[in-house]
């Protein structure tokens, strides 16, 4: 399942609903990271705090829109260190343009190069590797290069891949194409 962070420092919410979950039977819980692009509670702190606080399996998502290559490592370090195994890379949205004069994207990786960089972290210098995740968009108007840039993860290093909603017929025949 997927909780979107909170905008405010008002954790209560987020926490009951992750509690809820996991008295569901929920065994993963996914983070997002600033969803469409706005600021809300860190993705990699609300981890860990689940991590600690409901021992689950969370699953920070990590864009390559916020942090150059130094902050990216640091931040990968901190998680390691503090057990969480998971990570789903993607490039994440881009900035709402009302904001651009304020807030400027960094993005020195794309999904495929973070793959890659997680990958060598994992071989290089962690004690417990991430199990590295990647997206797939199955509603994507030209599938096949979906399907090619899926491919470029997987070879990357990523070893699966969390989708948008499957709704249509076209979106399920891409998920079984991609299978």
């Amino acid at each position: 399942m997927e909780l979107d962070p909170p905008k405010n420092a008002q954790l209560g919410k987020f926490m009951a609903g992750a509690w809820t979950l996991k008295a569901a039977g929920v065994d993963a819980i996914t983070i997002a990271d600033c969803p469409i692009g706005r600021a809300s509670m860190d993705s990699s702190l609300l981890a860990c705090k689940l991590r600690r606080e409901l021992d689950i399996d969370p699953i920070p998502h990590l864009t390559c829109r916020d942090r150059n290559r130094n902050a990216t490592k640091a931040l990968l370090l901190g998680l390691n260190v503090e057990g969480v195994d998971n990570v789903l890379l993607v490039t994440g949205d881009p900035v709402p343009s009302a904001e651009r004069d304020e807030v400027k994207s960094v993005f020195q990786f794309n999904s495929r190069k973070l793959a890659r960089f997680v990958g060598d972290l994992n071989r290089t210098e962690l004690e417990r590797p991430f199990r590295i995740y990647g997206a797939l968009n199955v509603n994507a108007r030209n599938f096949q290069v979906e399907l090619s840039r899926a491919k470029e993860k997987e070879a990357a290093g990523v070893s699966g891949f969390l989708t948008q909603p499957v709704l249509t017929a076209r979106a399920l025949e891409n998920l079984r194409l991609a299978r």
